[in-house]
C-alpha cells in the first residue's frame, strides 16, 4: 500500500499525522538515496517539530532496479520519541503506522534497556492484532535469531 499521511490516535485520545519522507541527498557516507525512509509523527493541527520518527530500510524497488538478486524486506532501524512524549502511544503509532504502509516490514532487536521494554509490550500488543500481528512477530522472532 503506498500512502504519505496518515491520520491516528495515540492511547490517551490525541490525533497524530504520521508522514512517510524518503530520504535523498545529503545522506550518511554509505547510503543511497531513496533507499531509507523516515516515518515522523506530529501532533495534528500544530506547528512544531516531529514529536517521534522512526527510521525503515525500505529499498525493494531500488534494489529490483539495480538488478540485484535478493530484495530485503522492509526493516526498521531506529524509533525515537521526544522525552515529553514518551509512554504516550507515539512510537505505537508509528509502528503501526509503518506495518501499514510495508505489510512485510521487519524489526530490528532493541539498543537499549527502555526499547527492549517497548519492543516485548509492542510485540504483545502486535499478537493481539490477528494474523497479521501474529506472522509480524514471527518475522521479528526470526529477524532476531539471524541476527
Amino acid at each position: 500500500m503506498t500512502f504519505n499521511r496518515l491520520r491516528v490516535t495515540d492511547k490517551h485520545g490525541h490525533e497524530l499525522e504520521i508522514l512517510f519522507r524518503k530520504l535523498m541527498d545529503p545522506l550518511p557516507f554509505g547510503w543511497k538515496a531513496g533507499w531509507h525512509w523516515a516515518v515522523e509523527a506530529y501532533e495534528a493541527g500544530l506547528e512544531q517539530p516531529p514529536i517521534g520518527f522512526c527510521w525503515v530500510y525500505a529499498a525493494g524497488r531500488q534494489m529490483l532496479a539495480a538488478r540485484r538478486r535478493y530484495t530485503p524486506a522492509p526493516l526498521v532501524e531506529y524509533v525515537r520519541v521526544c522525552h515529553t512524549y514518551e509512554r504516550n502511544g507515539v512510537a505505537t503509532a508509528l509502528l503501526d503506522a509503518a506495518r501499514k504502509r510495508w505489510p512485510n516490514l521487519e524489526l530490528t532487536p532493541a539498543a537499549t534497556p527502555h526499547g527492549e521494554a517497548f519492543l516485548a509490550a509492542y510485540l504483545a500488543h502486535a499478537e493481539q492484532d490477528g494474523d497479521d500481528g501474529r506472522e509480524f512477530v514471527r518475522r521479528f522472532r526470526e529477524y532476531e535469531v539471524r541476527y
